[in-house]
């Protein structure tokens, strides 16, 4: 049986990973976006506070879309020209 404290620190690594795969996820459509010369997503994923407050750090600007059930985010980025 593990302890509590290993508990703990698991649960933390886990929710350390699950924050990277979203970041990863949106970065992978954000260049997929630049490729294509758009300045914002809709990301129809789930997004943590944790990976929404990294987004807004970095100056993105983050909008969530309800649609029924589910919620999707705009995501965009200034047009500098």
């Amino acid at each position: 049986m593990i302890s509590a404290d290993e508990a703990k620190k698991l649960t933390i690594e886990e929710i350390s990973r699950n924050i990277i795969d979203e970041l990863t996820e949106v970065q992978v459509a954000i260049l997929g976006a630049i490729r294509e010369k758009k300045f914002s997503i809709v990301y129809e994923g789930h997004l943590t506070s944790k990976a929404i407050r990294v987004l807004n750090e970095l100056n993105y600007k983050i909008y969530k879309m309800p649609f029924g059930d589910e919620v999707s985010y705009k995501i965009e980025w200034r047009k500098l020209i």
